[in-house]
């Protein structure tokens, strides 16, 4: 794992596509200076900046600063939270930055799965289905360019609590859908550890995980005036 300074990307509560950041966004030339200043490994890409000044360029920077890559968004809405016409619209926008993201040495990305049925009337196994089928039809742009998806399961009962139907929510609820994609090889764990906690995941199921087994790794303690608050808020 690389030690990856996360500002780069959009701020997680936008609604279009995010890796997520520790709540500051910088531009990506910025956040490269500030990551080889305070001895981080890695930064996370702006594909904006990417799609604007090319992979060449990116890497070139990258170099420069003596960093590696980290993550970049997924932007492929796999569960109800999009409709069909979403779906294919996200489909096709990862076939084009896919590539370019590869060749700017990018093999990570990621994306939270939302802990309920977003509209509200998928039941759990017609969800699970539904997901299943479209994240068999991302596999072959992961297998073609070599990029690994984590998926962050939202594991704070705040988030379903009120919901019609809830959804996947834990590690094996990830590991279960990665699976019967038939998407190992490719699909992984982006892991918060706050949402770990909220579900009560102790190391004795961490430590049974591989290291093809997670993508990504996020530090999140989810602290508000220094304290923590109850599971059930969150």
């Amino acid at each position: 794992m690389l030690k990856t300074l996360n500002v780069s990307d959009s701020d997680w509560t936008v609604p279009y596509p995010h890796v997520g950041t520790i709540g500051k966004h910088v531009a990506f030339e910025p956040s490269l200076e500030l990551a080889q200043r305070y001895g981080f490994d890695a930064v996370n890409l702006d594909v904006d900046y990417l799609q604007q000044h090319g992979a060449d360029r990116v890497r070139q920077l990258l170099h420069e600063h003596g960093l590696r890559p980290g993550g970049f968004r997924f932007p492929v809405k796999i569960t109800d939270e999009g409709d069909e016409e979403l779906f294919r619209k996200g489909l096709a926008q990862f076939e084009k930055e896919a590539p370019l993201c590869a060749a700017a040495g990018y093999r990570v990305c990621a994306m939270h799965i939302l802990p309920w049925s977003f509209t509200g009337r998928m039941p759990f196994g017609e969800h699970f289905r539904l997901t299943v089928s479209r994240l068999q039809q991302v596999l072959p742009l992961l297998r073609q360019h070599d990029i690994h998806l984590g998926l962050e399961f939202l594991g704070s009962f705040g988030n379903r609590r009120g919901a019609a139907h809830d959804f996947i929510h834990t590690v094996e609820g990830v590991r279960c859908l990665a699976a019967a994609a038939g998407a190992e090889s490719h699909v992984g764990l982006k892991l918060d550890v706050h949402h770990c906690w909220a579900v009560n995941d102790g190391l004795d199921e961490l430590v049974t995980l591989q290291p093809r087994d997670i993508a990504y790794v996020e530090l999140n303690d989810s602290m508000s005036d220094g304290q923590v608050q109850p599971t059930c808020f969150l």
